[in-house]
């Protein structure tokens, strides 16, 4: 094999498949062959296998009748000519195309799963800087779409996030990315939730100067305003924020934007709006707009802020299913308690409102 590959006459194609041969007028033979892609640099490579003892993702190994796993970069054999590596890539893997902020989910799962932590972090870093947020918010799509679901069941991906996030802020290591040399231009961001933190990360890692403004008291948007502190703890969002401040990014507070021309004047060269959808759905119905009915997102708003009032000597109703619903539900029974007890003659519940900690028994009733 070495000396065929070395011969001067001879054109040896590797990692390539004959998909047609055919014969012409002439009598002359041709060939159609497709060349697989190496993903290496065949001239820089000089067959050490340092890519074979780095990667991380582990497949079955063909030349082993599949009986035993090698890494997806790695050279074939030892007598293999030439000696060049070859990374196996198919294409996207379902659990990374499945996620709508292209986070790759099969990357920072491999890490993970070698102890990898940081570099888990770092690498979701590359699509966004919400990584504890998504760990615990996102409703992970990814799972949906991943292999093993057909299987065992699906790899916990967003629970494996939150893991990497936390393990990432409980050490205090600093960020692993750093943003580009500037470039002189200036970008307002008008909001500060999951697109206006998301865009102006990836704009300050560019290079540019950008100022977020937020209207609220806190940065986050929904993740800082609307989602219970049960679901997403706000020194978790705050800790995600910290992300892009870190590398330059402005955030202003409190501060509501009335006028887009104004921003130009002041020296931005370009504006984006990211205020989100922050108005509740209404119902079109009668006695809407009567004291004491409040659009969901203002209660959690309010309940998130710790604003909500008192509400262990009322009764609440919830109008609506969705997660929205659920999560108003949920915090109204925090702010008012219930002590339910069960009646065994005729199976009936009476709830009374109660500051004290249910019993066991009582929140099963529940």
């Amino acid at each position: 094999m070495a000396a065929t590959i070395h011969h001067p006459n001879i054109t040896v194609l590797t990692c390539a498949e004959v998909e047609k041969i055919g014969r012409d007028v002439d009598g002359q033979f041709h060939a159609a062959i497709r060349q697989n892609p190496r993903f290496v640099d065949e001239a820089a490579c000089t067959g050490c296998q340092l890519c074979e003892m780095a990667c991380t993702v582990a497949v079955p190994d063909q030349f082993n009748a599949d009986m035993v796993a090698r890494r997806a970069a790695y050279i074939a054999f030892p007598q293999a000519v030439p000696k060049k590596a070859v990374v196996d890539r198919p294409g996207t893997s379902p659990c990374t195309f499945d996620c709508p902020a292209g986070i790759k989910a099969h990357g920072y799962v491999s890490l993970a799963r070698s102890g990898e932590y940081e570099k888990a972090f770092n690498l979701v870093l590359e699509s966004t800087p919400l990584v504890g947020s998504l760990g615990r918010a996102c409703f992970a799509p990814c799972e949906d779409g991943c292999t093993r679901g057909s299987l065992e069941g699906p790899v916990p991906i967003r629970r494996i996030k939150r893991f990497v996030a936390d393990t990432h802020y409980a050490s205090g290591n600093p960020l692993g990315v750093s943003p580009e040399q500037s470039n002189g231009k200036r970008v307002a961001v008008v909001g500060s939730g999951p697109a206006g933190i998301t865009a102006a990360w990836h704009l300050g890692l560019r290079g540019y100067k950008v100022k977020v403004f937020e209207a609220a008291p806190v940065a986050g948007g929904a993740l800082g305003l609307t989602i219970p502190n049960y679901r997403l703890p706000a020194d978790v969002v705050a800790q995600d924020v910290a992300n892009v401040t870190a590398i330059g990014v402005e955030i202003e507070v409190d501060h509501r934007v009335e006028d887009l021309e104004a921003l130009h004047q002041d020296g931005f060269d370009a504006v984006l709006v990211a205020t989100g959808t922050p108005r509740a759905a209404t119902l079109g119905v009668e006695g809407e707009d009567l004291a004491g009915v409040i659009p969901s997102l203002a209660f959690l708003r309010t309940s998130k802020l710790g604003e909500a009032g008192d509400l262990k000597t009322k009764r609440v109703v919830v109008i609506g299913g969705g997660n929205v619903a659920m999560d108003a539900a949920r915090s109204a029974r925090r702010l008012a308690p219930l002590r339910c007890n069960r009646f065994a003659s005729s199976n009936a519940k009476r709830c009374r409102p109660s500051a004290g900690r249910s019993t066991r028994r009582s929140r099963r009733a529940s």
